[in-house]
């Protein structure tokens, strides 16, 4: 969002972030660093993460024959107990819970590769 991610440029219709602000995203980096929790998953290991709650990020991995790895992308709402949703999100929110039925909704049991997350580096399984 504030800096662009991969194939997921920052929108030029964005301003330039201020001085204050990198300093802020800097501080925000740091203290992650700092304070990070490494968790080792095994086979079969579920993880569930509040995005705007939990700040997370994964470690590069590359499939092997030996090792290979399947994450899936659950977007979970839940209307009584969720918490307000930011203005800047609505339009985002309302295109993931409200624009599709249950018919048209696919929920494949095997990866694929997204389209959006073919960055530097190559495509990335979904996740």
């Amino acid at each position: 969002l504030f800096t662009g991610f991969q194939a997921l440029p920052r929108s030029p219709e964005i301003p330039p972030i201020t001085e204050a602000q990198a300093e802020a995203l800097d501080t925000i980096h740091f203290l992650g660093e700092k304070y990070n929790l490494g968790l080792n998953f095994q086979k079969g290991d579920i993880q569930y993460i509040n995005n705007l709650a939990v700040f997370h990020a994964r470690d590069g991995f590359t499939d092997t024959p030996e090792k290979t790895r399947h994450l899936l992308r659950l977007w979970l709402r839940n209307e009584e107990l969720a918490w307000k949703t930011p203005k800047e999100l609505e339009e985002q929110w309302q295109k993931l819970y409200y624009s599709t039925t249950p018919d048209e909704q696919r929920f494949p049991l095997e990866p694929f590769i997204r389209a959006e997350s073919k960055g530097p580096g190559g495509p990335k399984y979904a996740y």
